[in-house]
């Protein structure tokens, strides 16, 4: 699970494609009336069906405190193969690796420099 504050990446819902390029925010903002929040979940398979992977973004308060910060979560679930023989660690090893790799295929390049990944 990932919480980013507003600040210098992101002021605004428009600003979240600047971290989740992918992710595009219609302003449905009208006289009176202004846009203020979005969430949605994708699900990702793991080829070949090896698994899943769960990603939810969503404006959320952390611990019930304002400010309201982006929540970005992956999950990932499956099944590896000779399962009986994988160990415990192997298979939070896979999940992790799994995780951290959507994480970064679904960012920003400038976020990830911002987060001091180097690329």
């Amino acid at each position: 699970m990932n919480f980013v504050l507003p600040g210098e990446l992101w002021q605004d819902l428009q600003d979240w494609p600047r971290i989740l390029p992918w992710l595009k925010c219609a302003d449905l903002s009208t006289e009176g009336i202004r846009f203020a929040s979005v969430e949605g979940t994708w699900h990702f398979e793991l080829e070949p069906q090896q698994g899943r992977v769960h990603v939810r973004v969503a404006k959320m308060l952390m611990n019930g405190k304002p400010p309201a910060g982006l929540l970005f979560r992956l999950i990932a679930r499956g099944r590896l193969e000779g399962q009986n023989q994988v160990s415990l660690s192997d298979r939070i090893d896979f999940g992790h690796d799994t995780c951290v790799g959507m994480f970064c295929d679904l960012t920003s390049r400038d976020a990830q420099s911002f987060w001091g990944r180097r690329i």
